[in-house]
C-alpha cells in the first residue's frame, strides 16, 4: 500500500478532498486509532490541542495518514519504557502547526533530510530493523506538500525527535470547499 500511494504522489495522480479539518478532533481521532500500541510499548501519549477550533484547510484523510504515521514512527522509535510521544499544536495566521515529538533515541543531523528519501530507515540490520520498509516519512511529506504545506524535522541523538506538520489555516467562510486560503 505504501508504494502505490508513494507511486500515486510522484505521479500526481493522488485525488485531494480539501475542505475544514478541525484539528483537535483529528487528533482525538488518531489518539484513539493508536491508543493500545502506545501502552503495548508501554508509553505515554500526550495530547495537547492547543488553539481551541484550530482548523486546517487540506484533505482529512490524508492529515490523518500522516499523523498516524508520525504517532506510529514515535511509538516505534521511542524504546525507553516510560518513554513520552507528545502531539500539540500551535497556530499562526495562516498556518496550523502539529508536532509530534518522541522521547527516543534521535536522529544525528547528518541524517535529518535522509530521513525523507523513500527506503531510508536509519537503524539497519535485521535484528535492530523497526519493521516497514522505509517509505512513511517519504509519503508523508509529499502528502503535506502537496496540501500546501510541509513536514520537518528536529532532532537531538539521546533526546528524541520532532516533527513538524505545517497546513494551510482554513479561513472564515471556508466550510466545505468553497473557499480556499488565500
Amino acid at each position: 500500500m505504501e508504494i502505490l500511494n508513494l507511486v500515486r504522489a510522484d505521479s500526481g495522480r493522488m485525488e485531494y478532498h480539501f475542505g475544514d479539518v478541525p484539528v483537535e478532533s483529528a487528533l482525538n481521532e488518531v489518539a484513539e486509532m493508536l491508543g493500545g500500541a502506545v501502552k503495548e510499548r508501554k508509553l505515554a501519549l500526550d495530547v495537547r490541542a492547543g488553539e481551541v477550533g484550530a482548523v486546517a484547510w487540506a484533505d482529512r484523510d490524508r492529515v490523518r495518514q500522516i499523523l498516524i504515521n508520525l504517532v506510529m514512527n514515535a511509538v516505534k522509535y521511542t524504546s525507553v519504557v516510560g518513554g513520552t510521544i507528545t502531539v500539540s499544536t500551535a497556530v499562526t495566521p495562516d498556518t496550523v502547526i502539529i508536532s509530534v515529538a518522541d522521547t527516543g533515541a534521535g536522529i544525528p543531523p547528518e541524517r535529518l533530510e535522509e530521513i525523507f528519501e523513500p527506503f531510508v530507515q536509519l537503524v539497519s540490520g535485521l535484528a535492530t530493523r523497526q519493521g516497514g520498509v522505509g517509505l512513511g516519512l517519504a509519503i508523508s511529506r509529499d502528502l503535506a506538500r502537496a496540501m500546501l504545506g510541509n513536514l520537518t524535522v528536529e532532532s537531538t541523538p539521546g533526546v528524541g525527535s520532532r516533527f513538524i506538520l505545517s497546513l494551510p489555516r482554513a479561513r472564515a467562510g471556508s466550510r466545505n470547499g468553497k473557499a480556499s486560503p488565500s
